[in-house]
């Protein structure tokens, strides 16, 4: 929901672009799905001042192998949470770094890991 329209999964990614046209993003982040993980949508975001969190999955996946790529298992832990959702135990892993220079997306700087399990059973 944006501006208290709702958007259909199938005009989404069309609608994205308008629903955000003549906003002023200044000071504010965008977080969306990886459906809307589009170049178009994240210079949109930046030409309007502002900033986004964006998922990257397999419809990316030149860029999701670079960021697989990243030194992961080098980088501490950053935080781990447990909670329950989807009707079960859930284990959180929460890892950040910097991206290479390069990487292909508008003026992508950090890329964040959540690894997500069912906790051990006893």
């Amino acid at each position: 929901m944006v501006n208290g329209v709702s958007v259909t999964v199938i005009a989404a990614i069309p609608s994205f672009g308008p629903l955000l046209a003549g906003l002023d993003l200044t000071n504010i982040v965008i977080t969306a799905d990886a459906m809307h993980t589009q170049t178009g949508h994240a210079k949109q975001i930046l030409a309007q001042g502002g900033d986004y969190i964006l998922m990257v999955k397999a419809n990316r996946p030149s860029l999701l192998r670079q960021l697989k790529d990243l030194p992961w298992n080098q980088i501490p832990l950053g935080a781990r949470t447990t909670g329950t959702g989807h009707g079960r135990g859930e284990i959180r892993r929460i890892k950040m770094c910097g991206v290479h220079p390069g990487l292909p997306f508008p003026r992508a700087v950090q890329a964040v890991q959540v690894n997500a399990a069912a906790p051990a059973k006893p």
